[in-house]
């Protein structure tokens, strides 16, 4: 049995640039308005969150190994060259690193699975409550192509049976591979690189990458060759994946930097819908985090 590892679905590279030159991350629980800290190593991490039960015990680990090959071992040099207002064009290489770091994060977050057993869940609450007309309980329920011994079970032991029985290897899997395959339709895109001055600065969360639809959008997902990708690197700096610019250079950084009030209003709108978007967890330095929160409350008073 290989030993247990504490899986980052949101990388620690990435949160350590969020928020430095500060050594610790501060975060806030989605709807809660309280602001804790804690080290990168055990925020937005899961014990084997990206272990394959399903393969050979010496490739357990291959889908997290991946990911740090991939993206996460080139992070530094990504965030090197976007946040130096003095870089103006990049090579294919770092271009590709570029687009599949936006378009992985994209997918990395939990939301997938947790939204997949959340579903599960109900569908065991609902076969576990399940009555014939004469209101006798059936004894067998079928759920995911697997029968189960319904009599006398409540639905958290049935629950339990589930989740014995069950691994997440096929949704892994394909998130995987989902964020592998939009980075190849990303690869033309123009990159674009947001800094705002003077302000309290961006926020991240554990779903750190936002799509940014078209008005009027007809389609709404990620493949959608109108949507605009974002990811926060850090309080002053914002990297977009834009699509569709006519005679744009892919391998050019566009810049653009924001001042005043045009700069508190971009921040202040993106980091509601940070704030909102998140799975979980909200994180950032600890001062763009008062600044939301503060906001937050007075808008509901």
């Amino acid at each position: 049995m290989s030993t247990p590892r504490n899986h980052h679905f949101v990388p620690q590279g990435y949160m350590k640039r969020l928020v430095r030159p500060d050594t610790t991350v501060h975060y806030v629980k989605k709807g809660s308005r309280i602001i804790s800290d804690t080290s990168t190593k055990k925020l937005c991490s899961e014990i084997d969150g990206y272990k394959l039960v399903s393969v050979a015990p010496e490739d357990a680990q291959l889908l997290d190994t991946t990911y740090k090959t991939l993206w996460e071992d080139h992070y530094d040099e990504v965030y090197k060259n976007l946040v130096d207002d003095r870089q103006e064009s990049i090579d294919d290489r770092l271009r590709e690193l570029v687009v599949g770091t936006v378009c992985s994060l994209l997918f990395r977050s939990r939301r997938i699975v947790n939204a997949v057993d959340s579903l599960m869940r109900q569908s065991i609450d609902f076969m576990a409550n399940a009555r014939r007309l004469d209101g006798s309980q059936p004894k067998i329920g079928v759920l995911d192509g697997k029968e189960y011994e319904l009599e006398g079970k409540s639905a958290d032991q049935l629950w339990a049976e589930y989740q014995a029985n069950t691994n997440n290897d096929a949704v892994l899997t394909t998130q995987f591979t989902t964020g592998f395959r939009l980075q190849q339709v990303r690869m033309g895109d123009s990159i674009s690189v947001t800094r705002v001055v003077g302000t309290t600065g961006f926020i991240s969360s554990d779903n750190p990458t936002r799509i940014h639809y078209p008005p009027n959008a007809g389609i709404v997902a990620p493949f959608n060759v109108t949507d605009v990708l974002s990811l926060p690197l850090n309080e002053e700096y914002r990297v977009e994946l834009v699509p569709g610019v006519p005679g744009a250079d892919p391998n050019r950084i566009y810049r653009f930097e924001l001042k005043g009030s045009e700069a508190e209003a971009e921040v202040l709108d993106y980091n509601i819908r940070q704030f909102s978007e998140a799975e979980k967890l909200i994180i950032g330095r600890k001062g763009a985090l008062e600044a939301i929160i503060n906001h937050l409350n007075r808008a509901q008073a």
